[in-house]
């Protein structure tokens, strides 16, 4: 089973599953009270899915490595950190703790770094499938 999804999953897929991954996480957020069986499976996909995709890249990663990671990279994890960090205070300063648009905050440096790695596979892939050639 391994054999076959690992000769299907390469730096494009991972692209689209992380970019799939990511419109979930915005769909929960944007439509809290959505039908309860959508949410619900949206939920359980992304917990079962998450480790498999991490495995799956880290075993394409030893293959053929990504570009590494650079400061705007590094900026967009601590603001999160920071987000993630405020966010309990924040909830009981303003009393919306119940409310998803404060999510919004960690969410949107966490979408930066999302597609920020969605680019960083799609530039991988192009660089396997078209290599650079010596003039």
């Amino acid at each position: 089973m391994t054999g076959l999804i690992e000769s299907v999953w390469d730096w494009r897929f991972s692209g689209h599953v992380r970019f799939v991954s990511l419109g979930g996480t915005w769909f929960v957020l944007v439509m809290p009270h959505g039908p309860s069986w959508l949410l619900i499976a949206l939920a359980v996909t992304r917990l079962g899915a998450t480790p498999l995709q991490l495995a799956l890249n880290r075993r394409l990663g030893r293959r053929h490595p990504l570009a590494s990671r650079d400061r705007y990279d590094w900026a967009l994890f601590l603001l999160l950190m920071a987000a993630v960090l405020a966010l309990p205070n924040a909830s009981r300063a303003t009393g919306l703790s119940e409310e998803s648009f404060v999510l919004v905050v960690p969410l949107l440096p966490y979408s930066g770094l999302q597609l920020r790695q969605c680019r960083r596979s799609y530039r991988a892939h192009l660089d396997l499938a078209y290599p650079p050639t010596l003039a």
